[in-house]
């Protein structure tokens, strides 16, 4: 059974419900104005619905056989003996790969002028991710 890092639910209630608001009015706003803004506000309406709707979905799965990263486009299998190391920056969590590499987890991503309480899941998944790969590399 796979261990599961995911962001605070306030982390993913906050960006899901202003891509939700964003969605209402978008698609509100095209189907009061008509014309060609109907179709504009209906697609770009569903991408903010679909947005806040994957950012329930990002995580980090520590499997016995590596890591899984559920990121926004796109799902990254790694194993064990390619991770040299886990950590954090200015930006969120980082992964080094022995060949040079990094990979970056969506779910713990914060940006550079994050306060603290921000920064903080993501430290704690690098931190956990990182223990992890220490006991598994040996």
């Amino acid at each position: 059974m796979p261990t599961v890092l995911r962001p605070p639910v306030w982390m993913r209630v906050l960006p899901s419900a202003l891509f939700l608001l964003l969605a209402v009015v978008l698609i509100g706003g095209g189907l009061d104005e008509g014309s060609w803004l109907v179709p504009g506000g209906l697609a770009t309406g569903a991408v903010a619905v679909a947005v806040a709707v994957r950012v329930w979905v990002l995580r980090v799965e520590i499997r016995p056989t590596g890591l899984v990263l559920v990121n926004w486009l796109r799902t990254v299998r790694v194993a064990w003996p390619e991770i040299y190391r886990c950590g954090t920056d200015d930006e969120g969590v980082r992964i080094e790969m022995a060949d040079g590499r990094q990979l970056r987890a969506s779910a713990f991503q914060h940006g550079t002028r994050a306060i603290a309480v921000a920064r903080k899941p993501a430290r704690e998944a690098a931190k956990r991710m990182e223990e992890a790969r220490r006991r598994h590399r040996s």
